[in-house]
């Protein structure tokens, strides 16, 4: 109520004051929203692409959205005391709701006791034991294999470390930087600093006590001697996420550096190729907590990897025996080169050999004996048997001549299935470097539609071109196939909808317009737009290919998006025009977003009209042209050297929108009578005896270096164009906007609907959103970048200029339609952005 007050009192009393308050109002309300778009933005982003963050960033990311989405809505409160009461405790409300979707799941890890168990004590599917010691157990315990002794330090061990060293928070908060797109090249340092951590912290003594303990019976039983292996066992390893190769294994480990060597296997959970091979198949950190195999270390003369299915070839349909000297561990880490054997899957019969010459001493083959063999192909086969699927089975001989299994998982084959870049390749490119906004590939026929269209007027299927990527769009969801703009920004409203249903957009390169002969040439014919890679191209997708690469929703990082994006992202609020356009019809933050900003700029479209005669501190502009008009100037608009000046000139004018207006309106080709001032003003002085003042009924600009606010009265019209335009960077263009309203005429109603129908068809090609209602137009432009807007700014200044008597002479759309053509090629070439 005081804002309320403290308001409508400088409205009053101190009007250049209120002004100036509410335009740093709306400066706040346009970066609240660039904020809240951008980060739901990169929250829809990694929903529809390939995982390139880890999911600690979702509850920051979810916090700094519902703090946005408070913060516009603070402002708009600010901006309009009084006007849209409730609006603050929706986003309040909203902000808790995102906090309570956005928290992670719990692991369910405890950090009590067991810390150490036998292998003999696992169970299947133990998620205290890990994927690679689970397996090992199932070796030894079901179908009695050789394995080497051990026991595990269980993933209730890892709990207990990351608690007794208070890591589980700053662990967290490094995971959330790690962006494998944006920053790929953070992740190494962030995964640094996170070993770091790990190496540094303390064994709780009670695991200590665990393992020495375990260690020491070994010892007893197999000498002083005897050393360890020690392994990494994570959850859900040598399953169907293999994370071969990513975590650590230390070999040779004597009895008092155990400590040293699990800290180690820890430490590499987080090391970057671990990580993001995490990331990259959507799992949370919870999900794979780390267990560790301490196994007696074998005093190996050779060792490999037995495949019971060449992963390379599957179709021929042949297990491949790999072996090196030593430890099969150089093989696996790629370190040395291998002798093979290829053997008949049924018969087991060898069908070829190739032998690595610098095996061995003096080039000795390195294979094992022939009866060895037989034995690791039915120990394969037997994996094979009980675990349902072709097995990936890592094997030693010690230098008695004993065999040993160490660890078995699946095979995972290369993928054969056509690769659809190479199919669409083929076709003729249209235009490459488009930008993504949505990925994915679409095809069908092309089709030019006007921003006024309805979903009705979309084929179904089609592959829609539009000078923007504007809210009214989502009408036609689900008859697009795809979607490629002129202009559009990945942080606008349409983009959002159309990530949430998985539907490719694109933004075309500048220098290919939706005019040009390239596009032209393309509409009612097939085309493929390949959103992913930012390719454009002639001809129809082929049947075989697959359109988007899919995804797997069921993971856990999808799983927890996708229910916060269910609640962040659906846009109910699309026409602001509708009666549920209201503060109790807001059902999302994307809804609210939309509220705060469709209202703020509707508060500031009523600005000079609220204003309007109390602005005493406006200065009149003297120019060639007989216009009444008076400039306000709210920060740094007019030249400084200006300021003591009684009048201002066109030079004065150092706001860029303003100039891009005026440029428009004073185009060399508008013709100004020199009689046309819009109002007899020496005449009105006598009638109304000079009690009226002249600002009263002149127009208004109000100018800042970026914005500004032009009030136009021309006799019987009434225009207004509000617009703020930044051009410093990329995300610059989230905030542009360009509104108008027209409404009036000195000519009869009918004459009057054709003008607006003139101004229709300019508008529409500018790319703006129209409505009428009577013979008033409002237009909307936003979101674009400065170039394409200060081009439609220059169209809109001269089509005021052109249109103050159009309407006396027209008598049919036709002459409205042959009018616009004239304009069009006479003001309206493309001056800053790409042009449409």
């Amino acid at each position: 109520m005081k804002s309320l007050v403290k308001r409508l009192t400088d409205r009053v009393f101190t009007p250049d004051k209120s002004v100036r308050e509410a335009y740093s109002i709306f400066l706040d309300v346009l970066e609240h929203d660039r904020q809240a778009l951008t980060l739901l933005s990169e929250m829809e982003m990694a929903a529809h692409a390939p995982y390139v963050m880890d999911a600690a960033c979702i509850p920051e990311q979810a916090r700094e959205l519902g703090q946005a989405v408070v913060r516009l809505a603070r402002s708009l409160r600010d901006l309009a005391p009084g006007r849209y009461p409730g609006i603050v405790a929706k986003a309040a409300s909203l902000a808790r709701e995102l906090g309570n979707l956005a928290t992670l799941p719990c692991s369910g890890d405890s950090a009590s006791p067991p810390y150490t168990l036998d292998l003999s004590d696992i169970r299947a599917a133990s998620r205290l034991a890990g994927g690679k010691a689970e397996h090992v157990a199932r070796l030894t315990r079901d179908l009695d294999l050789p394995v080497p002794e051990g026991f595990v330090i269980t993933t209730n061990a890892f709990a207990a470390f990351i608690e007794e060293n208070g890591l589980r928070k700053p662990v967290d908060e490094m995971l959330a930087k790690m962006h494998l797109m944006d920053r790929p090249r953070d992740v190494a340092g962030l995964a640094n600093n996170l070993q770091k951590m790990i190496l540094r912290g303390h064994v709780p003594s009670a695991i200590l006590e665990d393992i020495e303990e375990r260690v020491s019976r070994m010892v007893e039983v197999f000498g002083e001697g005897v050393t360890f292996a020690v392994r990494s066992s994570a959850f859900g390893e040598d399953g169907q996420v293999s994370f071969a190769g990513q975590y650590e294994t230390v070999l040779d480990v004597a009895s008092d550096d155990i400590e040293w060597a699990y800290k180690t296997v820890l430490a590499s959970k987080y090391c970057s190729k671990a990580i993001s091979y995490r990331i990259r198949h959507g799992l949370l950190d919870c999900q794979t907590p780390m267990a560790s195999l301490v196994m007696r270390m074998i005093d190996t003369d050779i060792g490999g990897v037995l495949y019971t299915l060449d992963p390379a070839e599957p179709e021929k349909n042949r297990m491949a025996l790999f072996s090196v000297p030593g430890h099969g561990e150089i093989l696996v880490d790629g370190g040395a080169r291998a002798d093979v054997l290829f053997f008949d899957r049924k018969t087991r019969a060898e069908l070829e050999c190739r032998l690595d010459a610098e095996n061995g001493p003096d080039h000795l083959s390195c294979l094992p004996a022939r009866s060895d063999r037989e034995i690791l192909l039915e120990y394969g086969m037997a994996l094979e048997a009980y675990f349902g699927e072709p097995q990936d089975v890592e094997w030693c001989r010690d230098r008695s001549g004993h065999l040993y299994i160490l660890q078995s998982r699946p095979v995972h084959l290369a993928d054969k299935t056509q690769n659809y870049e190479e199919e669409l390749d083929r076709l003729p490119t249209v235009a490459s470097g488009l930008e993504t906004i949505s990925p994915g590939v679409g095809a069908g026929k092309a089709v030019l539609l006007g921003t006024r269209a309805n979903a009705d007027d979309v084929p179904p299927g089609s592959v829609l071109f539009a000078p923007t990527l504007s809210p009214q769009l989502a009408g036609a969801l689900e008859r697009l196939s795809a979607v490629c703009a002129q202009t559009g920004s990945r942080a606008s409203h349409f983009a959002s909808v159309a990530r949430e249903f998985g539907l490719p957009v694109a933004i075309l390169p500048r220098e290919c317009s939706l005019t040009s002969h390239a596009v032209q040439a393309l509409l009612g014919h097939e085309v493929v737009l390949d959103a992913s890679r930012g390719i454009l191209f002639n001809g129809s997708l082929p049947k075989n290919v697959v359109k988007t690469a899919e995804r797997d929703s069921d993971v856990a990082f999808s799983r927890h998006l996708a229910t916060l994006l269910q609640f962040a992202s659906p846009l109910t609020l699309t026409d602001p025009t509708a009666e549920n356009f209201t503060v109790d019809h807001i059902t999302s933050p994307h809804d609210a977003i939309r509220f705060c900003h469709e209202k703020a700029v509707n508060e500031m479209t009523g600005l000079g009209e609220r204003a309007g005669r109390g602005i005493r501190k406006s200065k009149r502009l003297v120019s060639s042209i007989p216009l009444s008009l008076y400039l306000l100037d709210l920060d740094d608009g007019i030249r400084a050297e200006s300021a003591s000046a009684k009048h201002l000139v066109p030079e004065d004018i150092v706001s860029r929108p303003m100039h891009m207006l005026w440029q428009g309106l004073t185009h060399k080709d508008i013709v100004w009578p020199s009689k046309l001032d819009h109002l007899d003003w020496t005449e009105f002085d006598r009638v109304s005896a000079g009690f009226i003042d002249r600002k009263a009924l002149s127009s208004l600009a109000l100018v800042a270096s970026e914005y500004v606010h032009l009030l136009v009265r021309f006799g019987y019209h009434f225009a207004v164009v509000d617009a703020l335009i930044r051009s410093e960077n990329d995300e610059s263009e989230q905030t542009n906007y360009i509104f108008f309203r027209f409404k009036g005429g000195g000519a009869d109603y009918d004459k009057r609907l054709l003008r607006l129908h003139f101004m229709q068809l300019i508008l529409e090609r500018m790319g703006f959103a129209l409505t009428t209602c009577s013979d008033m137009l409002q237009a909307n432009l936003s979101r674009q970048p400065a170039p394409v807007c200060f081009d439609a700014l220059y169209v809109l200044g001269a089509l005021l200029g052109v249109t103050r008597l159009m309407d006396m002479g027209m008598t049919n759309e036709a002459d409205s339609e042959a009018q616009a053509v004239d304009f069009w090629e006479r003001y309206a070439q493309p001056r800053f952005g790409a042009g449409v």
